[in-house]
C-alpha cells in the first residue's frame, strides 16, 4: 500500500469486531498489530482483566512459543488534541507488577488470578523471555512516560529476580503505545523496510554475501555513526529485523 496505505487510526475506526471492548479496543489492535494475532477475540476473551478490581492491570498476554508476555494498561482520553498522555496510569503498571508477580495468589482478585498463574508458570518454567509492559493510550508519546515506565522496569526486574530463581536473564521492557508507535507497528506490516534513506560511509573493510535477487555486505561501522542514525530515526531503524522490531530501546 505504501503512502495510501493510511494510518493506524483509520484502520482502529474500521475494526468494527473491536468495538464490544469499548475503551480496550485500543489495547488489543496494538497486541494484534505487534504479534499478528488473526483471531483476536479468543485471546481478549482470556487476556482481558480491566474491571473495578484490576490492581491498574488491563490485560495479561502469554505467548509461550514466542517467548514473550504482555501485561497491558490502556487509556483513552476524550480529548484527543492533548500533547501527552497522564504519566500516572503508566507508574500504575508498578501496582500491576507486584500483584501479578509477588502477591500471593489467593490474594488476587478472581480476574487476575488465572493470568497471574499463568505467567509465573511461564517464567518458572523458562518459557518467557522477554517481560513487557504496556500503556497503550490514544495521545503522542512523552518523555514523562518513558521515565515513569522506566521505574515500572526496574520494579520488576527486582520482583523477577527476587521470586523467579529460575528466570536468570528475562528481558524486561516499558513500552510506551502512543498514536506514533501505533502507526510505525501498523505502516510495518506493509513496509517492512521503513528506511528508504541511503547512507555513504568509509568501512575498514568486509566481505559480501550474496542470493540470486540479494546483496550483503558485512562490515564495522563507528558506533558515533550508528548512535546519529538512530538519534534520526529511533526504533524503525530496525524494522527489517524481525526479531528486534518494533521493541523499544
Amino acid at each position: 500500500m505504501g503512502e495510501n496505505m493510511g494510518s493506524a487510526e483509520e484502520a482502529l475506526k474500521s475494526r468494527s469486531d473491536l468495538d464490544p471492548y469499548g475503551t480496550n479496543a485500543r489495547l488489543l489492535f496494538a497486541l494484534a498489530l505487534r504479534y499478528q494475532i488473526e483471531d483476536i477475540e479468543t485471546v481478549a476473551a482470556n487476556a482481558l482483566t480491566d474491571g473495578s478490581d484490576d490492581k491498574s492491570c488491563d490485560l495479561i498476554y502469554v505467548d509461550e512459543d514466542a517467548g514473550v508476555a504482555v501485561i497491558g494498561q490502556g487509556y483513552e482520553s476524550e480529548h484527543p488534541e492533548k500533547s501527552e498522555a497522564k504519566a500516572k496510569k503508566a507508574s500504575d503498571l508498578n501496582t500491576a507488577a507486584t500483584w501479578l508477580l509477588a502477591r500471593p495468589l489467593d490474594e488476587l482478585p478472581d480476574r487476575l488470578r488465572s493470568g497471574a498463574y499463568e505467567l509465573r508458570q511461564a517464567l518458572k518454567e523458562k518459557k518467557v523471555q522477554r517481560l513487557e509492559f504496556w500503556y497503550v493510550h490514544n495521545l503522542p508519546e512523552s518523555e514523562n512516560v518513558v521515565k515513569e515506565l522506566q521505574s515500572v522496569e526496574q520494579t520488576a526486574k527486582s520482583i523477577v529476580t527476587t521470586n523467579f530463581a529460575d528466570a536468570v536473564g528475562v528481558e524486561i521492557a516499558g513500552i510506551e503505545v502512543g498514536r506514533g508507535t501505533l502507526d510505525e507497528w501498523y505502516k510495518a506490516l506493509e513496509a517492512p523496510i521503513l528506511i528508504s534513506e541511503s547512507f555513504t560511509i568509509e568501512v575498514p573493510g568486509g566481505y559480501e554475501t550474496k542470493g540470486k535477487t540479494w546483496r550483503a555486505y558485512a562490515t564495522a561501522v563507528q558506533a558515533v555513526w550508528l548512535y546519529a542514525v538512530f538519534k534520526k530515526h529511533r526504533n524503525v531503524l530496525f524494522s527489517a529485523n524481525l526479531r528486534g522490531y518494533p521493541r523499544q530501546p
